[in-house]
């Protein structure tokens, strides 16, 4: 298997400004949530974590089985989308890996989100959240195929490139 694909900071910039204006355009913040907000305005922080998401995107990819790929040199069938199944696990994966950052700066869970005593409400498993939370880790795991097929780069699942070359 080739080595995956690693993006460079530049890559890694436009794709986590593209995944936060993709949660402004969804509504995903509510409306007194600091990060509802442009990206020129949100703080060093909070774009700090959109690239922590993005980089970490490539990992759940590659995690599932899935390579992310050049599309000028790819080798096999790129994915249109993601099956349901898959974007459910990615997002699950996503919401572990939000909650374990919160977690390492010292958040714990609260009925209600409190900064200043560090509690969050979305501090819960996956099977606990609310399909409106679950939304705001599918949507830009969704979102994530489009915004790499805007930068020329396409998603292959090898298994069923292999099975479609081995067909024709």
């Amino acid at each position: 298997m080739s080595a995956p694909f690693l993006p460079d900071d530049a890559l890694v910039e436009r794709l986590a400004k593209r995944t936060h204006e993709g949660y402004l355009a969804d509504g995903l913040y509510e409306e007194n949530h600091e990060a509802n907000c442009p990206w020129s305005r949100l703080s060093g922080s909070l774009k700090s974590q959109n690239r922590d998401q993005v980089r970490d995107n490539f990992e759940k990819f590659r995690r599932a089985g899935l390579l992310v790929r050049r599309a000028d040199s790819c080798d096999g069938t790129p994915l249109e989308k993601l099956e349901a199944e898959t974007v459910e696990s990615l997002a699950r994966d996503e919401h572990a890996r939000w909650s374990d950052h919160k977690r390492a700066q010292g958040w714990d869970w609260g009925p209600r989100v409190d900064k200043e005593r560090k509690k969050h409400d979305c501090l819960v498993a996956w099977s606990d959240l609310d399909e409106k939370t679950r939304e705001k880790d599918r949507r830009p795991i969704e979102r994530f195929v489009a915004l790499l097929g805007e930068e020329g780069l396409v998603i292959v699942d090898p298994e069923t490139s292999r099975s479609s070359q081995e067909t024709s």
